[in-house]
This record gives structure tokens, sequence and C-alpha cells, in this order.
């Protein structure tokens, strides 16, 4: 449970930003740098346009896994079968249940490709709550700000 919840944590970070995505941002990263003053950009000018991406970053991510094979199909996010079941997994594979095996991973994934949607409206919710102090600590924080943030907001529903 705990992987999965990890997984819908880094959803937008993870799948939700293509190259052109991360152009965007990186643009805004820099211009929140330079300041408003010299890019004629409010605060609130800003927050709206970061609230936008993560919207946007959010609704791709469950639009590519939230859906049939979309944790399956994809080694970088299939999710394995966890350390404590690798032990059984062994004996009952050696016994030719390989079937049974196979079976319960892919029922993990498919658990998981049915949860995402769900998610997507605490995922929203995060997004409209977020504040100016919120925004500028995304902006002005590390690189897994955005998902310290989601992580703070969304944990406990989630859970």
């Amino acid at each position: 449970m705990h992987y999965v919840l990890a997984l819908l944590l880094l959803l937008p970070a993870l799948v939700g930003c293509t190259a052109a995505d991360m152009k965007v941002f990186n643009d805004v990263m820099q211009t929140a740098g330079a300041g408003t003053a010299s890019t004629g950009l409010s605060d609130s000018d800003i927050t709206a346009g970061l609230k936008e991406a993560l919207a946007i970053g959010t609704e791709r991510s469950i639009s590519r896994i939230g859906r049939l094979d979309g944790f399956w199909q994809n080694a970088g996010l299939r999710i394995p079968l966890p350390d404590s079941l690798k032990k059984a997994e062994k004996i009952l594979r050696s016994l030719g249940q390989d079937r049974m095996v196979d079976e319960f991973h892919l029922s993990l994934n498919r658990a998981a490709e049915q949860a995402v949607p769900e998610a997507a409206s605490i995922f929203g919710s995060a997004i409209r709550q977020m504040s100016l102090a919120d925004a500028r600590g995304i902006l002005g924080g590390p690189d897994n700000a955005a998902t310290s943030y989601f992580q703070d907001k969304t944990s406990a529903a989630l859970t």
C-alpha cells in the first residue's frame, strides 16, 4: 500500500511532464527567480500559472496511467511483488504455480490503475487550495518541492 501511495504522490512529477512541459516549467522557474518587477508578472499570475501547470500535469498523468495497462505495461511504474512475498513466490513457482503468481502480480497493478482516477479529486483539491506562500515554496524550493507539497497536502486523504 505504501508503494502505491508513494507512486500516487509522485504521479505529476513522474509522468505528467513531457519535454515541452519541462521547458515551460523551467521558464516559469526562471521568471519567478528573476523577480516580478522585471517580468511584469504579479504574484497571483505566477501562482495561477503554477496551479495550471500542476493541474495539466496531474490530468496527463491520470489519463496515461489511470487506465488498463497504465502501470502493468510501463516498466518504470509497474509495481513489483512486495519483498515480503518473494519467498512465497519462489516456492509457488517451484510448485508450478506460475499462473497464480502472475495473476496476483497483475492484480496489484490493476488495483493501482483503478486507484489513480480516484486520487484525481484529492490532487485537484490540493492544487485549488494552494496559497501564494505554497507557490513561492514550490518555485523557490528544491527540485522535489512540488512532490513535498503534494505529499503534505494529500497523504491523509489518500491513506
